[in-house]
């Protein structure tokens, strides 16, 4: 908005200058010529501003560009990080049902906590399961554990507390 007044501002300059240069000139083949004159200087004032921004375009859309580059990249990185969280949290309602199925205990006294390795996004690996079992025997917990152990090939570390 401020190179706008100022553009406006130097208009009117050039326009009010030229003006009284018009009205001082001789009457006759001269004035022609200083008519010529003025309208050029208005002309060139018209025209300054808009090559300079038409010189500036390039460097203003690169600096677009990156803003936009930057943007999308912060989007991405939410976005993965939105789906381990959905993954996580799916793998635990998972194992909360198996296990309450598999050994009919209310999905109440089950209680899950799986953590990721996800350095690299296309291949997260699961790095430990902590499942809390309220009420439950050791012996019965030990057997969760075997078969969570079993079912995830034993590469998570899995513990089974009360």
């Amino acid at each position: 908005m401020k190179d706008f007044i100022a553009f406006f501002g130097e208009f009117i300059v050039v326009i009010a200058v030229g003006g009284m240069f018009y009205a001082m000139a001789p009457d006759g083949a001269q004035k022609k010529y200083i008519h010529f004159a003025i309208s050029l200087c208005v002309l060139a004032a018209i025209m300054g501003p808009m090559i300079s921004v038409v010189s500036s375009l390039p460097e203003m859309l690169e600096e677009v560009e990156m803003e936009v580059e930057e943007h999308q990249v912060e989007i991405e990185e939410n976005l993965t990080e939105a789906v381990i969280s959905a993954s996580r949290e799916n793998m635990e309602a998972s194992i909360i049902a198996l296990l309450s199925q598999k050994y009919d205990i209310a999905t109440e006294k089950l209680a899950v906590s799986v953590a990721l390795d996800a350095k690299d996004p296309e291949n997260i690996e699961i790095v430990s399961i902590d499942v809390r079992a309220e009420g439950i025997s050791s012996a019965k917990r030990e057997e969760m554990r075997r078969y969570l152990a079993e079912q995830f090939l034993g590469n998570p570390n899995i513990t089974v507390s009360d």
